[in-house]
């Protein structure tokens, strides 16, 4: 697989159409999950024929809403002043707010519907040529080839995986400098924002930890590769986890104060 925030790339050209941008992104990152995660499927299903159309989808719209219900409403609460003003005004508000924005109206449902589907389908094609010994290699037999004693698709996993991700912070970059600022009021980096970045920080951390103490330790440059990319693993599932919960203590607290 390609690093799976890098799948979101494919997003970006949506951005200016009818369908929601967020959740074609949702939709390439969720197959992605079981790695992360203890999501009731595993990598299998959400990878393959018969199943990832089903899998993938209830995954990508439980991400989606998570993200559009409990997250994106503290975003701007939560973020520095230079960038929360920057960014859109619909990124603060409420959980209900954020679950009307899923899909006011039926025409809006099927576009979620779609946009999810896209994704997906974008994520299970993107690993099939980036991964040997998938159906792409079937196609073209060249991707298991190897190079440097690494198949042609490990490489192309690498090399979309730096691309993608670069492309990607790139257009983050170029999207927020050209938004007008919009004045937000109060402190941005009070009381809210050290409890959530600090909840996030302890969540990524507490999970490279655990990673660390019960994955295998292999001696070699195989052994460090794995348990690297187990505390990664680990250590993402658990800052998604507490940036979940985070968002919705300050959602909670903003409406008791």
């Amino acid at each position: 697989m390609p690093f799976t925030v890098s799948h979101a790339i494919v997003a970006v050209p949506f951005a200016r159409t009818a369908l929601p941008a967020g959740a074609v992104a949702a939709g390439a990152m969720a197959p992605d999950l079981p790695l992360f995660l203890p999501v009731g499927f595993d990598y299998e299903s959400t990878h393959e024929l018969p199943w990832f159309p089903v899998t993938g989808l209830v995954l990508a719209f439980a991400a989606f809403a998570l993200w559009r219900v409990v997250v994106r409403p503290v975003a701007r609460e939560v973020s520095p002043r230079a960038l929360a003003e920057r960014l859109p005004a619909e990124w603060s508000g409420s959980a209900a707010d954020g679950w009307r924005s899923l899909a006011r109206s039926g025409r809006e449902a099927a576009l979620l519907v779609a946009a999810l589907a896209i994704g997906v389908a974008t994520h299970v094609v993107w690993d099939g040529f980036t991964h040997a010994g998938r159906w792409g290699g079937a196609l073209l037999p060249a991707l298991d080839e190897s190079i440097a004693s690494i198949p042609l698709a490990v490489w192309l996993h690498y090399l979309s995986s730096l691309l993608g991700l670069v492309a990607l912070i790139v257009w983050l970059v170029v999207w927020l400098i050209g938004r007008r600022s919009i004045a937000q009021r109060g402190d941005a980096r009070g009381v809210s924002a050290l409890f959530f970045w600090a909840a996030v920080a302890l969540g990524a951390a507490a999970g490279a930890a655990v990673a660390l103490a019960i994955t295998p330790h292999r001696a070699g440059a195989s052994g460090l590769f794995d348990l690297g990319l187990g505390v990664v693993e680990a250590a993402g599932g658990w800052l998604a986890i507490a940036a979940v919960l985070s968002g919705a203590v300050v959602q909670l607290a903003r409406r008791v104060s």
